[in-house]
């Protein structure tokens, strides 16, 4: 500004003193120099009233270090940048509903479980009960056939399994297509004599006569 004062200086004088041509162009001068000095003062005053904040131009600074990251990864733009986002907001919204179906999946199995548990179990005391008729009834036959010395019984077991669903005489159990469980025919000819096998089957369901 102060070179522009010196050189509208000149310029009056010049108007002044040696050739009037050059008032005109004088005058418009002076004029846009004042309306400069206008503009002049109101940025003055407008950057008086900057509030300088050192922690929002950190924040700025950060982000725009943040941006050169993500352009570095993931593209030489900011329209590439946001591209990929979207691709992973679609991956990221696809996976939350994959997640919701396996939850939902992994609650049905849990209901079926239920199901099958409560239906292993009654089926179980259904066949101990059944075993308990039959032991009386082949031993009644015995006694009929005067043969009442021999003694039968039917032995369950139920191999505990850490990974079953199933709770069965307080042994976590894993039920087959079968039920829960085996069992053997024990017999003992004579009184004083163990039980020993008379007839072993792997799966309690080849038992025809027990329920």
């Amino acid at each position: 500004m102060d070179n522009l004062r010196q050189i509208l200086k000149e310029l009056e004088f010049l108007g002044l003193e040696l050739d009037t041509d050059l008032v005109s162009p004088f005058e418009k001068s002076q004029s846009a120099f004042y309306e400069l000095e206008d503009v002049e003062d109101i940025l003055g005053s407008y950057d008086q009233s900057l509030d300088f904040n050192p922690d929002r131009l950190e924040k700025i600074e950060d982000r725009l270090a943040e941006i050169n990251g993500l352009k570095r990864k993931y593209g030489n733009s900011i329209s590439e940048i946001f591209s990929k986002r979207e691709k992973f907001a679609t991956e990221l919204g696809q996976l939350a509903v994959n997640e919701k179906n396996t939850k939902k999946l992994a609650k049905e199995i849990h209901n079926k479980e239920m199901v099958v548990s409560k239906l292993a179990v009654e089926l179980a005391e259904k066949r101990e009960i059944g075993a308990k008729f039959l032991k009386q009834g082949v031993e009644k036959e015995l006694t009929e056939l005067h043969m009442s010395g021999v003694r039968f019984g039917v032995d369950f077991n139920y191999p505990p399994d850490a990974e079953g669903f199933v709770e069965y005489h307080k042994t976590k159990l894993k039920p087959t297509s079968v039920g829960l469980g085996t069992l053997e025919f024990l017999f003992s000819p004579n009184p004083g004599k163990n039980f020993v096998l008379w007839l072993k089957l792997p799966r309690v369901a080849n038992f025809r006569g027990s329920c």
